[in-house]
């Protein structure tokens, strides 16, 4: 929604188009730090679970960036100003930038151990299952944002409803596992938690197709 009208309402205004590619940036950092982080998990490979916990940095910045950006775009400008195309710019950036939050989650649990993922496990095999549906998540939320595809918007707030069942699901299969350990529990509760909280986010980029702002359908 956001890219495709700024491309083809507010044609040649530098400015916006500087806020279009922060975001792309912020999207494209935070993909790539949970893709480092489950694959730590995978390998328990610290030192790149270290490596996306950095990055987060990066991601704050451009946070920040795009939200002076935004207010100075609103403030300076010389002509009428679309405002709500600005506003949303700021939501997605704290969208995405507490998206990289929670794959620090994970990258901090992963570097003290507390997830302990063991191949062919029932409940390493539900986490898998969840990085499955996050990773196909990343890619619908960005098309449907970038093209205004409805189609996949949708599939992205249903996957998201695939995360939290399966978060519940692992939740009573916890309960009822009389000799599972309870720092294992602990963990892999933290963790699945992580998983849908960034589910959550997707879900809420994609749903900026969904609802748009009204002034930014006209």
């Amino acid at each position: 929604m956001v890219f495709k009208l700024i491309s083809e309402i507010v044609k040649g205004n530098i400015v916006l188009q500087e806020l279009s590619g922060g975001i792309r940036d912020m999207y494209k950092t935070s993909r790539e730090m949970y893709k480092d982080v489950w694959i730590a998990i995978l390998t328990k490979d610290k030192d790149l679970a270290q490596r996306a916990l950095k990055r987060d940095d990066e991601v704050n910045a451009k946070e920040v960036k795009i939200r002076e950006n935004s207010l100075k775009y609103i403030a300076t400008s010389m002509i009428p100003v679309d405002v709500t195309i600005a506003f949303s710019m700021i939501d997605l950036a704290s969208i995405l930038e507490s998206m990289a939050d929670y794959a620090c989650v994970l990258a901090k649990m992963c570097i003290g151990g507390r997830i302990r993922y063991e191949k062919g496990e029932k409940y390493s095999k539900m986490l898998e299952k969840a990085d499955q549906i996050i990773v196909d998540m990343f890619d619908n939320a960005l098309v449907a944002l970038e093209e205004e595809d409805r189609k996949r918007a949708k599939k992205v707030v249903k996957q998201y409803d695939d995360v939290l069942n399966l978060q519940k699901e692992l939740m009573e299969k916890i309960d009822e596992d009389k000799r599972i350990e309870p720092g294992r529990a602990g963990g892999l509760v933290m963790a699945m938690n992580s998983f849908a909280r960034i589910g959550r986010k997707l879900s809420l980029v994609a749903g900026c197709v969904l609802k748009p702002y009204p002034m930014l359908r006209h």
